[in-house]
């Protein structure tokens, strides 16, 4: 009787082995976001205001969280008055076109002797300082242009918006609390369509596998058959294990997976649902 049971025990694992070899086994994985953010401040400040809970739902480009920026605000607005100047630029205009009219009328007198040649040649002189002070003038206005640029870029620098449309799930720091240069973490956010589930996969059934192919899914928590979509198929085998990791794609545009849920792959099994855009 022992020797039946050991007998049947082998016969088991070989028929294991070769439904492994041929991609008959189905293969567990974990859905997972296809992305997850720690958002940092760029620089150490308070936290004024954060403009989101946990759990909410997010756009790109929507704000998250604000450190104290009054001193910049300030900076900001001294630096869009320089840049608003043109007193400078009005009276360098003005001299030039002064001693451009002045020189034109000694160089009308200068045959009929009225003017010297010394004149004419400090006309001409004045006449290149003048150009010279509008040139130093444009050229104040391009570098204060410049830096209220730079002084709105570090104003923006105190806000944290997001750069995916997703789901805020959690707020490291409370309003008025310190946010350092060791620890700037403030927001962690997640995108979650699609949802991505990383299988490993034996090196025999990855080799038949490809890129962009579609592949049969289970969902056992919901029931649900899906379709996913192989993104990215690793050249390298797991010494260690002896399989591959597959990346696949699941559609999530109606949020009706949960990031965490078990997931199962059928490789040799055939899709039987077209497959939703997953980009």
């Amino acid at each position: 009787m022992r020797c039946l049971l050991v007998l049947q025990l082998v016969v088991l694992s070989l028929l294991t082995l070769l439904g492994v070899a041929r991609g008959e086994t189905s293969i567990e994985g974990f859905t997972e976001p296809i992305r997850r953010i720690d958002l940092a401040a760029a620089e150490p400040g308070i936290l004024v205001k954060l403009f989101v809970k946990e759990g909410e739902s997010i756009t790109i480009g929507q704000p998250l969280a604000r450190l104290d920026r009054e001193v910049h605000e300030i900076s900001a607005k001294i630096a869009k008055r320089a840049k608003e100047q043109r007193g400078r630029l009005s009276a360098a205009q003005a001299e030039l076109k002064q001693r451009a009219q002045r020189l034109e009328r000694l160089r009308t007198i200068e045959p009929k002797r009225f003017a010297s040649a010394d004149e004419i040649a400090r006309a001409e002189t004045e006449l290149s300082i003048a150009e010279a002070n509008l040139l130093a003038a444009e050229e104040q206005i391009a570098i204060d242009t410049l830096e209220h640029e730079k002084a709105r870029a570090i104003l923006e620098r105190r806000e944290l918006r997001s750069p995916i449309d997703g789901v805020v799930i959690k707020l490291h720091r409370e309003e008025r609390e310190f946010v350092s240069v060791i620890n700037p973490t403030v927001v962690t956010v997640v995108q979650l369509h699609p949802l991505q589930v990383i299988f490993p996969v034996p090196t025999t059934t990855a080799l038949k596998l490809a890129k962009e192919q579609q592949v049969s899914l289970r969902v056992p928590e919901l029931k649900q058959d899906a379709v996913g979509r192989i993104e990215m198929i690793s050249p390298i085998t797991e010494a260690e294990s002896g399989t591959v990791r597959v990346k696949v794609l699941i559609d999530n545009a109606q949020g009706q997976y949960r990031a965490g849920m078990r997931c199962v792959l059928n490789p040799g099994q055939p899709t039987s649902a077209p497959l939703a855009s997953v980009n």
